[in-house]
């Protein structure tokens, strides 16, 4: 889910203050029911948020789902 690792999968290089990561927005980190730790995972937030469960099941992962 963090942009960084997706960036560097392609060798891709963006301006840091151009770049919106939610694991990093302070205002989901407070979240009532997050658990408080620097990032949080895009399926907490899914959970939290949305009241949607992602990256279940045998397949696991869909970048699809994530998107």
């Amino acid at each position: 889910h963090a942009l960084h690792n997706d960036f560097q999968a392609l060798k891709y290089v963006h301006p840091r203050s151009q770049t919106r990561d939610t694991t990093y927005v302070p205002n989901f980190l407070s979240e009532p029911g997050l658990h408080t730790r620097a990032r949080v995972s895009l399926k907490d937030l899914a959970l939290q948020l949305l009241h949607k469960k992602i990256q279940v099941g045998p397949h696991g992962h869909s970048s699809v789902e994530d998107a």
